[in-house]
């Protein structure tokens, strides 16, 4: 063999060991690659999966807040109508108790079925601006005796034995609300 051979031979031999190494290295580097962009996708994976937890979260939360929200509005509502309602209740109260002729018919049954039964004489207290009106009533038609008090809006109905009839703003709407609240309840509570 002569050196030209050998020189031949031995390049050769070095540039198949340069392939042989530079495939060893793009194999290494694809294997790297291949590696980096695994982990990159598990991690942009495990980055979409905890931004839909916490996007899970916000939304239920926001609509737990939206739903107490919503009841809150809604007591709130149903308060605001009932105390509507219980202040038409007390303006028509005060209006009709302010009615001579209301009082007139409200004592004129009211004595009736007391005096039908007991024979007693009563005595009817009335505010001073209705009195005028009721006292000659009072005294000749039902036979009551009529004293006067400004301190009450309506009239009190007292009979010889201590007992008392009490009609009034206060214990009127009192006796009336409970069921100006179901009334209320039904409305606000109807489906449509």
């Amino acid at each position: 063999m002569d050196i030209q051979e050998l020189a031949k031979k031995l390049q050769q031999e070095g540039v198949d060991q340069g392939k042989e190494e530079a495939q060893k290295i793009i194999a290494s580097a694809q294997e790297q690659a291949a590696k980096i962009h695994k982990e990159a996708e598990e991690e942009k994976q495990a980055t979409v999966a905890k931004a839909q937890q916490e996007a899970d979260k916000l939304l239920e939360s926001g609509k737990q807040n939206l739903q107490l929200a919503a009841r809150d509005v809604t007591l709130q509502l149903k308060k605001d109508v009932e105390q509507i309602f219980n202040n038409l209740l007390n303006k028509q109260v005060k209006e009709n108790l302010a009615k001579t002729d209301v009082v007139k018919d409200l004592l004129q049954n009211l004595i009736s079925q007391y005096t039908q039964n007991s024979g007693h004489s009563m005595t009817v207290e009335v505010p001073q601006k209705l009195s005028s009106d009721l006292e000659a009533w009072l005294t000749s038609e039902v036979k009551a005796t009529c004293k006067k008090n400004d301190n009450i809006a309506g009239f009190l109905v007292h009979d010889p034995d201590g007992g008392c009839i009490e009609v009034t703003n206060d214990s009127v709407q009192d006796a009336l609300s409970p069921h100006l609240s179901d009334m209320v309840k039904g409305i606000l509570t109807q489906e449509k």
